[in-house]
């Protein structure tokens, strides 16, 4: 029996091996960056925008455009979405960051096809659905108040806010008494900026086949998509 008065000894880390990244460029030139892993059929993709929130004009922007992405496509509504993920076993979900949009897809192997065939037409052919803006707005509003009365959080945008200053993207903050009016035409104007094969880097893990990365290609690399114009750096 294990005494856990004691304390366990302290070893030194043993030799870590990380397993080798492969960099490919797809047929219109988007880098796909592999990592095998041969022990699981799970098949992860990140699709990497530089479209956070520095790029915005104003707060919020970018932040509602990636949530708004899965909620509607030129050819399923956002319930439709979510059900065939769900039949599917599969997920999307979003990293809203300061540079950086992270769409992190999970599929099965056998599933995969289908997954991205539904994850590329969110990315190509969002609707942004006046009443989904609405609900998150309203949700995010809320959720801003929630959060203003934890004292963890204020104490974090002050540290933010006094070392970058409060006019820098990582030290401002949105405040529930100067909530942005963000319109349609806002999440529109920044998605056509910067969701495009020319800002895009992809990364895939699992039990990566050749046939995963012909799948990845055929959705996102046979052809350049979007008309953005924020550069990658």
């Amino acid at each position: 029996m294990i005494n856990r008065a004691i304390q366990p000894a302290i070893l030194p880390i043993g030799k870590i091996k990380l397993p080798p990244l492969q960099e490919l460029t797809l047929e219109n030139g988007i880098t796909l960056h592999v990592i095998n892993n041969n022990t699981t059929d799970l098949i992860k993709v990140d699709l990497i925008f530089n479209t956070g929130a520095w790029y915005e004009e104003k707060m919020l922007v970018s932040y509602i455009t990636s949530e708004l992405l899965t909620k509607g496509s030129t050819s399923m509504s956002g319930d439709e979405i979510a059900e065939k993920l769900d039949y599917y076993g599969s997920s999307i979900d979003n990293e809203n960051g300061i540079k950086k949009n992270i769409y992190n897809i999970y599929s099965l192997s056998k599933f995969l096809d289908k997954t991205l065939s539904i994850t590329a037409d969110c990315i190509k052919n969002p609707t942004f659905p006046q009443k989904e803006l609405d609900l998150l707005l309203k949700q995010t509003y809320e959720s801003l108040i929630l959060n203003e009365k934890k004292n963890q959080n204020e104490a974090c945008k002050l540290f933010d806010e006094l070392l970058y200053g409060k006019n820098h993207p990582i030290g401002r903050y949105v405040k529930s008494s100067e909530f942005p009016q963000i319109t349609r035409d806002d999440i529109l104007t920044f998605y056509n900026n910067g969701y495009n094969s020319k800002n895009v880097r992809i990364m895939v893990t699992g039990k990566v086949t050749n046939d995963v990365i012909n799948i990845i290609n055929n959705h996102f690399g046979k052809d350049n998509w979007g008309n953005g114009c924020l550069p990658i750096s």
